[in-house]
């Protein structure tokens, strides 16, 4: 499966900062003296910035991160009461659990 042509796909994260640095951005301008930006303008610029369809999908993207992560507790959940019977099946339960953990920004010491 090629990626030609697509664009890569933003993290929330980087979206968001999109969004922050180009409202700082905004503001650096306008805070200089003789920058001959209205209060109006500035405040039209950032509701449109903040309102408008970058902030959106930056908004959009991280629901859907979070959404993906009540999945991941949901099946782990779902394994409550599952005992391993071998080696390799409680070391992927430990990995299973430091994952749920982390995806909970918990830290574990399995």
């Amino acid at each position: 499966m090629s990626n030609l042509g697509k664009e890569p796909k933003q993290k929330p994260v980087a979206m968001a900062a999109k969004v922050i640095t180009d409202c700082q951005d905004l503001l650096a301008a306008w805070i200089v003296p003789d920058s001959g930006i209205t209060d109006q303008t500035v405040l039209n610029d950032l509701l449109g910035i903040l309102d408008g369809p970058q902030a959106r999908k930056a908004l959009t993207a991280q629901d859907n991160a979070k959404a993906r992560l009540q999945d991941v507790c949901e099946i782990y959940n779902g394994m409550d009461g599952f005992e391993p019977k071998t080696a390799p099946e409680d070391y992927l339960l430990r990995i299973v659990r430091q994952m749920y953990h982390a995806a909970l920004g918990e830290v574990t010491q399995d």
